[in-house]
């Protein structure tokens, strides 16, 4: 059963397992852009104080002699301040550097398939496992088999009276269904043309007469 339902879906090339590895598909050459940025803060406070005291006398000389000063002057001066610098920079570089890209992909590197006697064993286990209601059939012209489930048919009300007038509409229509009492009629009319034949026939025809020889 099997063998004549799966026949068309036996595949001698299907795969059973697949093994992948990882390599290296493709190198792709690109630039990358580097950015930096930078800034600088600097800031100086100074202060500073300053004086200054000056103080001269003059006179005259006489003979040799240093007369009583007649002229002074002082002067005194003072001084302070305080300086503040404050100073901030900063900058932005963009760099291009060129790269070698690596394209990583998976490649096959073996392969197994299913053979025939492992297929068989699958469809005749399908059929084993199939559950109540459930089944399998392939129609006139189909390659692949398809799975069939038979509805529940839940019990619908009626009466005797419906059940007997649906019967006799549906053997009405069948020329190969008989009442029981026709049936029987004509099976003992049957009867008896076979009896009255066959002893009709013994009558007429004479009984051969065969002899050991010795």
């Amino acid at each position: 059963m099997a063998h004549s339902l799966f026949m068309g879906v036996i595949n001698p090339e299907e795969i059973k397992h697949q093994m992948y590895s990882t390599k290296v598909m493709e190198i792709v050459e690109e630039t990358r852009v580097i950015t930096s940025t930078n800034e600088n803060w600097s800031e100086a406070t100074g202060e500073f104080t300053g004086q200054t005291d000056t103080e001269s006398a003059g006179g005259a000389i006489y003979d040799g002699a240093q007369q009583d000063s007649r002229l002074w002057n002082q002067s005194k001066a003072n001084s302070g301040g305080t300086s503040k610098i404050n100073a901030r920079g900063g900058g932005t570089s963009k760099t291009e550097v060129p790269f070698v890209r690596q394209i990583m992909g998976k490649e096959e590197s073996s392969r197994e398939f299913r053979s025939m006697d492992e297929q068989w064993f699958r469809a005749m286990a399908s059929l084993f496992d199939q559950k109540q209601r459930h089944g399998v059939t392939r129609l006139v012209g189909m390659r692949a088999p398809v799975n069939i489930v038979t509805p529940t048919v839940t019990r619908k009300p009626t009466s005797k009276e419906m059940t007997n007038s649906f019967l006799t509409r549906v053997y009405e229509k069948l020329p190969f269904a008989l009442k029981s009492a026709d049936a029987h009629k004509q099976i003992e009319v049957r009867q008896q043309k076979i009896i009255s034949g066959s002893t009709h026939k013994a009558e007429t025809e004479e009984i051969p007469v065969r002899r050991k020889i010795q």
